[in-house]
């Protein structure tokens, strides 16, 4: 078993409560050819469209109202060259700021990192950067429980051969 894999199971038995769906492993395409894996609980479904260099996941609960949205981006080597986490945190605080007022947070997680807002209506967007794949995400979730599972999610996100 590789140590990746090992990791991923501790942690998700370690941190997880006893109430939380179980979480499987799923990989979707980047357009740059590789993959990318999330820890999604098993009992969401998902939907994939391919659009030229995009791709976009859009996760939703089976019993709940509410869906994460991913686009993937793989970054090509001049935009990596001109690429910076100060960029991302003015682009999320910008969109966040057109939308409603919000307060900025950050995201960590074990391959990456990003910011994200939410608003008062329980819409939160943000970008979080795998390198070299940067994703831009919306959750509308009613529910506390349903935007954290969300947020670990988006966090979940690494690099995976195909």
């Amino acid at each position: 078993m590789p140590i990746e894999r090992f990791l991923d199971l501790f942690a998700g038995w370690w941190s997880a409560p006893a109430d939380t769906a179980p979480l499987e492993q799923r990989r979707f395409p980047v357009h740059d050819g590789g993959c990318l894996a999330f820890r999604v609980p098993c009992d969401w479904g998902e939907e994939i469209a391919l659009e030229g260099t995009l791709s976009t996941v859009t996760f939703r609960p089976a019993l709940q109202r509410g869906s994460v949205r991913i686009a993937v981006h793989a970054l090509s080597a001049r935009e990596l060259g001109g690429f910076s986490i100060e960029q991302m945190r003015r682009a999320v605080a910008l969109a966040a700021g057109a939308a409603a007022p919000s307060r900025l947070e950050t995201l960590q997680g074990r391959f990456g990192g990003g910011f994200y807002c939410s608003t008062p209506s329980a819409l939160m967007q943000g970008r979080f950067l795998v390198w070299p794949v940067l994703l831009e995400f919306s959750i509308d979730a009613p529910q506390a429980g349903l935007r954290r599972a969300a947020l670990d999610l988006v966090c979940s996100a690494r690099p995976s051969s195909a």
